[in-house]
């Protein structure tokens, strides 16, 4: 005896694998775009902070220089209230 199938019956069967088979699809095409674009950031290259670095150097001077000043200035006043 040939057993009859029903319409609905198989595409009930096929719509999981349908839908593994569409969810599976969209992780690869993810993956490419995320691939892409770090492709993209991994060939973009870094500013050049030479100038930043230069100026940084040059306030870590000037405080110095500021700070000593500070410190005699300091002392004169300190010599100054011990005279009077």
């Amino acid at each position: 005896m040939v057993k009859k199938t029903n319409t609905m019956d198989m595409i009930k069967a096929w719509i999981p694998i349908i839908g593994v088979v569409i969810a599976l699809g969209g992780g690869f095409i993810k993956y490419g775009e995320i691939t892409t674009k770090l492709d993209a950031l991994s060939e973009v290259s870094a500013p050049d902070l030479t100038p930043i670095a230069q100026s940084i150097g040059s306030a870590n001077t000037d405080i110095a220089i500021l700070k000593s000043l500070n410190h005699y200035l300091l002392n004169c006043r300190n010599s100054h209230n011990l005279l009077n």
